[in-house]
């Protein structure tokens, strides 16, 4: 880890900026700074993200800015994200700690607006499972990203995992949220026929769930990644577009 913003507790600072009527502090209320620390220090061992990059979903910029801050070879990173209040708030907290290469902008993910070949890294993290047409956005994201550019995708709604299908029905006929389980399986066989190779899918688990026999029994999965995936709740995967 590297950047001087690594022991600083973004989460305080937003709070700070968007007011406590938000959901933002209640839904980050359980989670450890060392916890985010170690979430995206986890992505990025696993892609390694370099060069101009692109997040779909980039909601208050806490990965983003903490992306930038791990990584060196990281030139600059835009954030998109669908709604408006977020990309605000996004800009007052870059503006506030003072970082000039990380900017926001308003935008679906499923229609991105920037040229073909734009980006060396794309992310969507955590934002796929909330897109109704993950074909489409999967697509807009292999569209912009330069040939021999990387897409990583991580998510918490496990396509292959039964529980998060049952977490996700009882969501939306009880709590009115819809969020869409993605297989990594089926991203997988969509990116191979948007010209993208080299795909590898890893079982994840939120740094945090890790205690006790879970811990060890974690350790056992990982070896097995198949075997993994169906008791993950969530899963990484990355590859490369090679035309």
């Amino acid at each position: 880890m590297q950047g001087k913003l690594i022991d600083t507790n973004l989460f305080d600072l937003v709070e700070k900026e968007i007011g406590t009527d938000s959901y933002f502090p209640k839904y980050y209320k359980e989670i450890e700074w060392k916890t985010q620390l170690k979430y995206v220090s986890d992505a990025s061992d696993f892609v390694e993200p370099y060069g101009r990059i692109l997040s779909v979903g980039c909601g208050f910029g806490v990965n983003e800015i903490l992306m930038k801050e791990m990584n060196s070879e990281i030139e600059d990173i835009v954030g998109v994200d669908v709604v408006p209040s977020k990309v605000q708030y996004m800009r007052k907290i870059v503006k506030k700690i003072g970082l000039d290469n990380i900017e926001s902008i308003h935008a679906d993910g499923d229609r991105l607006p920037f040229p073909d070949n734009s980006f060396d890294c794309l992310f969507q993290i955590e934002s796929l499972s909330h897109m109704e047409d993950p074909p489409r956005a999967l697509g807009e994201s292999v569209r912009v990203l330069r040939k021999k550019g990387t897409i990583y995708v991580l998510d918490f709604n496990n396509g292959m995992n039964p529980r998060m299908i049952y977490r996700s029905w009882k969501l939306k006929h009880f709590q009115n949220v819809s969020e869409y389980p993605v297989n990594p399986f089926f991203i997988s066989a969509e990116l191979r026929n948007l010209n993208v190779e080299d795909i590898e899918v890893a079982p994840y688990i939120f740094p945090s769930e890790l205690r006790g026999f879970r811990k060890d029994f974690w350790r056992m999965m990982k070896k097995r990644r198949r075997m993994g995936i169906l008791f993950s709740p969530g899963f990484m995967l990355k590859g490369r577009k090679v035309s």
